[in-house]
């Protein structure tokens, strides 16, 4: 930090003019005010307009969050795919990006570059929204109405659960704590109890108030599939029928496959607390029973998940901290000098025959390929393209699928590492069927029909 400090410090000295460093992370040098930077850079490899602002997400958050004045540039564009000259400068210059440098080896994107007019920014920084890095799932980098940047920060707050009908999270904020929701579907009605409604204020992202209905014990309001913000509560506010989702599912489980759900009669206790924690405090209540359901389902469903602190041995790898993480730690798969790092699964099956082999991971660009898992003589891989990615760069790869007899297993998830290389590992997943993942929590899909089935009791 000292060295950054002086070598900042005698370039601006020298130069005259304002001093950038390319983002190098949520943690590194460009975050931080110490460092004395003038601005904050973005490279970005984009083919598609879209993959713009998800690029530019990190650098752009880390820009707008600083106090002092500060520049915003992109710093190396590397045009690819059918993104045109005009769409990209379009779509940085949205983003709040004062200046841009096109990388081509196309001179008709020269001559394009420089007779272009200056970047149309705006005279003030755009107004912005930000998510929690762990809720990046399902929050997106994305223009919301009114030129609101959506946008990733290293600020407080939680993923909600809601189940499969509302998504949305809590922020830490300057006057208190703001719940932001939305619908997956078209504009739904939704009745939020609270006991103090009347202190909630409910905004769109530009900070327009939004209307709702006065009920018993909350309010009723339409929500849309665009996210509002709620304001008034330090706790989370929460679709009531959110709760009765959960509960109803905790309550298919104890009644359907006990011994499975709840071996020792623990969860029975936590639903009850949350049942009656319900009429004191409705948001944290229907988190409790999310959570409650999450350990059910991670028991009791026909796919068999491991977290990665579940593994039996590990080798060139070790437990790290990371929320957004489906248990809070990771492990992690970094050999100093390069190498083989593996984990190693003890896993019990209980419907033999074909199962889909999935793993929850933090990958390099570009090292996918060098991800696998083993089964005795069997390896699987490489991992195919990540999909419902979540948290600060997990996201699920298929591995493949392996046939397997009913009883107990020894898996491998291996990484052949080149050196300063990483993966950091989630979830291990066997499912004997079509298997659906949902960020970092245990996808409940499967229950409406799979319980009738004597195999899954």
């Amino acid at each position: 930090m000292r060295r950054t400090t002086r070598l900042t410090d005698a370039l601006r000295k020298e130069t005259g003019v304002p001093v950038m460093q390319e983002w190098d992370g949520w943690d590194g040098l460009a975050a931080r005010p110490e460092a004395g930077l003038d601005g904050v850079g973005a490279s970005l490899n984009a083919a598609r307009e879209f993959e713009i602002i998800n690029e530019m997400a990190g650098p752009v958050g880390t820009a707008f969050r600083r106090t002092a004045p500060t520049w915003m540039g992109v710093t190396d564009l590397r045009l690819s795919g059918e993104l045109t000259v005009d769409d990209a400068l379009d779509r940085v210059a949205q983003a709040g990006s004062q200046a841009v440098f096109v990388r081509s080896q196309d001179p008709e994107v020269w001559r394009r570059v420089a007779s272009t007019e200056p970047l149309s920014t705006p005279l003030t920084a755009p107004q912005t929204l930000f998510f929690p890095l762990d809720a990046r799932d399902p929050a997106q980098p994305m223009v919301l109405p009114g030129n609101v940047l959506w946008l990733p920060a290293p600020v407080a707050g939680d993923r909600l659960r809601m189940g499969g009908r509302y998504e949305g999270y809590t922020v830490q904020e300057q006057d208190g704590i703001a719940t932001v929701l939305w619908s997956l579907a078209a504009d739904t009605t939704v009745r939020i109890v609270h006991d103090q409604a009347d202190a909630l204020k409910f905004y769109t992202p530009d900070g327009t108030p939004i209307e709702v209905k006065k009920v018993r014990r909350g309010v009723e309001m339409v929500l849309p599939s665009l996210p509002i913000i709620v304001r008034g509560s330090n706790d989370p506010i929460i679709p009531a029928d959110a709760f009765e989702n959960a509960a109803l599912k905790v309550n298919t489980l104890l009644t359907a496959v006990p011994t499975l759900a709840d071996p020792d009669g623990r969860e029975q206790v936590e639903v009850t607390a949350a049942l009656s924690g319900w009429e004191r405090n409705p948001g944290r209540a229907s988190q409790a029973m999310w959570t409650i359901l999450d350990r059910m389902l991670a028991r009791s469903a026909p796919y068999l998940w491991r977290s990665a602190d579940s593994a039996n041995a590990a080798q060139l790898a070790g437990l790290v901290t990371r929320t957004g993480s489906s248990s809070k730690q990771v492990l992690r798969m970094a050999p100093r000098f390069g190498g083989m790092a593996e984990a190693q699964f003890k896993v019990t099956t209980r419907i033999p025959g074909n199962h889909e082999v999935w793993v929850a991971a933090s990958v390099p660009s570009g090292a996918v390929h060098r991800l696998a898992a083993q089964f005795g003589e069997i390896v699987l891989g490489p991992a195919e393209t990540g999909i419902s990615g979540y948290g600060q760069g997990f996201a699920w790869y298929k591995l493949g699928s392996v046939n397997l007899i009913e009883g107990d297993h020894q898996v491998k998830v291996q990484f052949s590492a080149n050196p300063g290389e990483e993966v950091l590992l989630d979830t291990l997943v066997l499912a004997p069927m079509n298997f659906r993942p949902d960020g970092p929590r245990p996808p409940s899909d499967w229950m409406d029909g799979a319980l009738k089935a004597p195999a899954n009791r």
